[in-house]
């Protein structure tokens, strides 16, 4: 980004073109106006003038002596934009005949935002007519379970941080990345299972990670606040991001204890992370026709094998019956490649995947899901487990079994009605 600084009264120093790493200039002007080249904006490239202006609230400022009109040091109020915003200008002196003196009152940096325009809100997406050919999903949840853009099913019971899906040309080049962080637990009355704890969304240069502990959402590492009031169980707020697409949340279950995030991409692409509040699991779905997908969801629909190798890999058979932890392990995140998570946790690559929990205290986790089982009666939890997951599942035998082993693992029935057991799978 290009930037150039200019006072507006006549007859004083001519323009001055600054790169924005410097941007030490002198104004002597009552009132600066900024020149902007976009170069790498969510805005169409073009050339723009913006005046620093101290009353505006899209201005942030350090003032001298709190004489600025909206107080000491006063913050942009970036509520306003909501379709996002952009930072256009960040100006600061350190010269201090270099800096400007409007209205009296000195200031010594200052920061100018634009709000970008709201998207428009998505269409639903239309049921499939017959004929037609739904959008393909795959998908990662439970104990955890996935299944591949064409059917494939598959656990996986290790503890590291996975590629679930990545397409390098989503968005002319943008790309969008998805990693899941998988954690190992082996309670003390002998189920030792993973799941998923969290997950995290790249697109370009935003980041969107949600945590299994209380559902919370960080975008771009801070926590995102929604447009509205929190919503009501089935009802949903909207919030836009800067990247410029939307994302719902919304409650579902019988108590509202599941939190979903739905965000909408272009062209009937969409991702749904889930969190299932009381037993602490994340389900991911990434529905959408992604011609260079390549993770543990696999290759797109219609490829060879239905199944993704890195560069270099050997080529996998379609029946990796025996052999899905390897697969699984193939797509642990590299010391190559962007960590998308706030916090790095064991194991980190080229530490390898562990099957075993690398934590056994009496954390958050292991607490809640002791209660869940010291609460239940097995045999009736069976019992119910196999009803519930029968409902949810139908005829889907490999769902069912999903379902029912994730279920009697946590003691939380409540599980079995997340709409990923729902899913149809083509293969075990």
């Amino acid at each position: 980004m290009i930037i150039s600084v200019h006072n507006k009264c006549p007859g004083t120093l001519p323009l001055f073109l600054i790169t924005a790493a410097s941007l030490f200039l002198p104004v002597l002007a009552q009132q600066s106006v900024v020149t902007i080249k976009e170069t790498n904006s969510p805005l169409e490239s073009r050339k723009l003038q913006y005046t620093f202006d101290p009353t505006s609230t899209l201005t942030s400022y350090t003032d001298q002596a709190a004489c600025g009109p909206r107080g000491d040091d006063a913050q942009a109020d970036l509520s306003q934009c909501i379709g996002g915003s952009v930072l256009v200008a960040d100006v600061h002196f350190t010269n201090a005949a270099d800096v400007p003196n409007i209205d009296g009152c000195r200031y010594y940096a200052y920061k100018i935002w634009e709000c970008l325009p709201a998207p428009p809100t998505p269409s639903p997406i239309a049921a499939s007519t017959p004929g037609s050919t739904p959008a393909p999903t795959g998908n990662g949840g439970g104990d955890p379970h996935f299944k591949t853009f064409n059917g494939k099913a598959f656990s996986y019971h290790g503890e590291c941080d996975l590629v679930l899906m990545r397409s390098k040309s989503f968005e002319d080049g943008k790309g969008l990345s998805i990693h899941v962080r998988t954690t190992r637990m082996d309670n003390y009355r002998g189920a030792a299972y993973s799941y998923i704890s969290a997950a995290a969304v790249q697109m370009g240069n935003t980041v969107l990670e949600v945590s299994a502990d209380d559902g919370s959402l960080l975008v771009d590492g801070s926590s995102q606040a929604f447009a509205n009031d929190p919503a009501e169980e089935g009802g949903a707020d909207v919030v836009s991001f800067v990247a410029g697409y939307t994302l719902e949340r919304s409650t579902k279950g019988k108590h509202g204890l599941i939190t979903v995030f739905d965000l909408n991409l272009s062209d009937e692409k969409r991702i749904s992370i889930r969190c299932n509040t009381k037993s602490m699991m994340l389900f991911v779905d990434v529905t959408g026709y992604f011609e260079d997908s390549e993770g543990l969801l696999g290759a797109p629909v219609g490829g060879s094998e239905g199944l993704g190798s890195r560069p270099n890999a050997a080529g996998h058979r379609f029946d990796m019956t025996g052999n899905w932890n390897s697969y699984g392990e193939e797509w642990q995140v590299l010391d190559t490649e962007p960590n998308l998570f706030q916090e790095k946790r064991f194991p980190q690559y080229p530490e390898g995947c562990v099957y075993e929990s690398t934590s056994f205290k009496k954390n958050k986790r292991m607490l809640r899901r002791r209660l869940l089982l010291d609460s239940v009666d097995e045999a009736a939890l069976e019992m119910d487990a196999r009803k519930a997951c029968a409902k949810s599942s139908g005829d889907d035998s490999i769902m069912n079994q999903f379902c029912f082993n994730d279920v009697m693992a946590t003691g939380d029935l409540e599980l079995a009605e997340d709409p990923f057991y729902h899913a149809s799978s083509a293969a075990e």
